[in-house]
């Protein structure tokens, strides 16, 4: 049995082999594009297997609420919330057995970022949260990620 995608390449990839895509006008198409959200569909996907690709930004009216940090006098109250998601249909399947029923699992992730609109937050420090946020299942930095989100599969929470 194999499970199988197809990528924003337009190739069928094991799914342990996966890296990620950027949407590139070749394989992805925008099914929605507007102001604060673009949503890009995979033409090449088969249709029985939908994939896309979500961008979506929005403004917040109080960054520091709920964090239990106060802004100072001069500080802006007022950030930024940012968010991609990608759905994926996998599809699982045995090409030597004929009489074997495919089995489709609809998937999907996202990262929502939010930060205060203030000077000293860039590129940089965003790419390292989000670095700390991959890495957060990896025990002391050493588990590869197979290991660490096998509990995931448990809905165990405690690494």
């Amino acid at each position: 049995m194999a499970i199988t995608l197809v990528t924003g390449t337009g190739q069928a990839l094991a799914i342990p082999t996966q890296v990620g895509v950027a949407p590139s006008l070749a394989t992805f198409a925008y099914s929605k594009d507007e102001p604060g959200e673009s949503i890009y569909t995979n033409t090449l996907a088969a249709l029985d297997q939908p994939n896309q690709l979500r961008f979506a930004a929005s403004a917040v009216a109080d960054a520091f609420k709920n964090t239990g940090v106060t802004p100072g006098s001069r500080q802006r109250k007022d950030g930024m919330s940012y968010l991609w998601q990608v759905q994926e249909v996998w599809k699982v399947s045995d090409p030597a057995d004929a009489a074997f029923e495919p089995i489709y699992l609809p998937v999907s992730a996202h990262v929502v970022l939010k930060w205060p609109l203030d000077s000293y937050v860039n590129a940089n420090g965003l790419r390292n949260l989000v670095l700390r946020l991959l890495g957060a299942p990896c025990r002391n930095g050493t588990d590869a990620y197979d290991v660490a989100l096998a509990p995931v599969l448990h809905g165990i929470t405690r690494i």
